[in-house]
């Protein structure tokens, strides 16, 4: 890393140590993303608070340790493209949040950097999705909305319905199904 200081300025943290100092210098991802961070460094690498500029006009503001993500951080893309999510070890880990610019948002719980828990999706301020994620796929129990007031409720697996569920009609008709590869049969259908 090539380390050009812009100024000197000591930076506590809150156990005490004391930054090296804040500074622009070239910064490299693990993937290998290049671009110009601006913030505290500790022995050479980003630490604490600071931002990158990448090439191509990406951001990345947030918390670093080791010259990782860690902590709290938001990523924000050329288009408009924001991802909000909480970091440890450089990969996402909690809860992540992303926002298109064409109005659909994605929020879920990460781990290792894949979305596993509860998520939820919405598009210009409508609930779409809301159900479990294993594997950063819809697999479990979830719920898809349709705008006109139905839904369908039921398992998922990688992605697809998938088994049971229920789907409830516009007009508030109910009836139970059988889904194979995300194809609804009626329940007395043979099941695939």
């Amino acid at each position: 890393m090539n380390i050009i200081t812009k100024n000197r300025i000591n930076m506590k943290r809150e156990n005490s140590d004391i930054m090296d100092q804040v500074v622009t210098i070239e910064y490299v991802t693990p993937d290998g993303h290049k671009g110009q961070y601006v913030g505290a460094v500790k022995n050479g690498k980003p630490e604490g608070e600071g931002q990158i500029i990448f090439e191509g006009g990406r951001k990345y503001i947030g918390h670093f340790k080791g010259g990782l993500y860690h902590g709290h951080g938001i990523k924000i893309d050329h288009d408009g493209t924001i991802f909000e999510c909480d970091y440890k070890n450089g990969v996402e880990d909690g809860l992540g949040k992303w926002t298109f610019p064409e109005g659909f948002v994605d929020e879920n719980i990460y781990k290792d950097g894949v979305e596993n828990g509860f998520g939820r999706n919405w598009l210009n301020g409508f609930l779409m999705f809301e159900g479990e994620y294993r594997d950063g796929q819809r697999n479990g129990m979830g719920t898809f909305y349709y705008p006109d007031g139905g839904y369908f409720r039921g398992m998922y697996k990688d992605g697809v319905r998938q088994g049971p569920g229920v789907v409830k009609s516009p007009d508030g008709d109910i009836k139970f199904v059988f889904c194979c590869n995300d194809i609804e049969y009626d329940y007395e259908t043979p099941l695939c």
